[in-house]
């Protein structure tokens, strides 16, 4: 039994840790500001970090063509993303299938190019904390602008005020009622600390 098992093993190996679902972080090493600055002089800025970072690879590449929802995205870009007002969907969907044309490959379809373009949106908000917001009702594609982001904000924030307020209840009930290790307060501490460092102009949010 020994015997077979270690020539399975050898001829079978596995892995010892699975392959990363995701690609890193890229604002380890830049500031937000120079990432503007970059957005602002290469409509490319975003996709062409991802493509040029390893930990993206597999993500943005499929072979020696563009995943798809990377051919998405650089539709969208070109289409002027950075400028934080609405693309429409059929621009983007016109541009890639250009492409797919002229590289003898299918068309997609509008629904195809909003899913992609739901991918993209994960892809950016992982590497830069960024939200693109495909709309399915008015079928365009938004990189938040500064009033968008606010409205948003509020809107979310008044939702939850009230649970805030219970949760700084409670915390302080609990602090001062000497109640020591509560498992639930190091994870919303974590979000709070989260949030705060989100709103901190000096270091902007790190999705680690």
């Amino acid at each position: 039994m020994s015997l077979i098992y270690s020539m399975t093993s050898t001829t079978y190996p596995m892995r010892e840790r699975k392959p990363q679902q995701i690609g890193n972080y890229l604002l380890d090493e830049i500031t937000p500001k120079q990432l503007k600055v970059k957005m602002d002089e290469n409509p490319h800025a975003l996709s062409d970090m991802m493509l040029n970072d390893p930990s993206w690879e597999s993500f943005v590449w499929n072979g020696v063509m563009l995943t798809s929802p990377m051919l998405a995205l650089r539709g969208a870009e070109e289409h002027g993303l950075y400028q934080n007002k609405p693309i429409p969907l059929a621009n983007i969907v016109n541009s890639n299938n250009n492409q797919l044309i002229a590289l003898g490959k299918k068309t997609i379809t509008d629904n195809s190019v909003l899913s992609n373009l739901k991918k993209a949106a994960k892809y950016l908000h992982t590497a830069y904390s960024l939200v693109l917001r495909p709309d399915t009702s008015k079928m365009t594609v938004t990189l938040l602008n500064a009033a968008a982001t606010d409205k948003e904000i509020k809107k979310w924030y008044d939702q939850m005020e009230s649970r805030l307020e219970k949760i700084i209840t409670l915390a302080q009930h609990a602090k001062n009622s000497d109640f020591e290790q509560l498992p639930s307060l190091p994870v919303a501490k974590q979000k709070f600390l989260k949030l705060a460092d989100a709103m901190n102009p000096e270091t902007g949010a790190n999705d680690e």
